[in-house]
């Protein structure tokens, strides 16, 4: 996923460019390769039992509804400050 992301060149007029256009770049495309995955999950009790913990999936979710968004968001759009 990161080489489509970025290109990079060679040589002394080399460096890194966009591998493609910005309005084809998601957001969450960008959290994904930078953090690997978009985790939520935020229970405060240390002793919780995840698949039983009303914190847990409300966090889980909001997390969900964020990646959606996110999704739907382009480079492009962060430029031009369309969000």
């Amino acid at each position: 996923m990161k080489a489509s992301l970025v290109k990079g060149e060679r040589g002394p007029r080399g460096g890194y460019k966009l591998g493609r256009s910005p309005n084809e770049i998601p957001v969450a495309e960008i959290i994904r390769t930078v953090d690997r995955q978009m985790n939520l999950e935020q229970c405060a009790n240390d002793d919780c039992q995840h698949s039983l913990c009303i914190s847990n999936a409300l966090w889980e979710s909001l997390g969900a509804e964020i990646e959606s968004y996110l999704s739907n968001v382009t480079l492009a759009d962060l430029a031009i400050k369309k969000v």
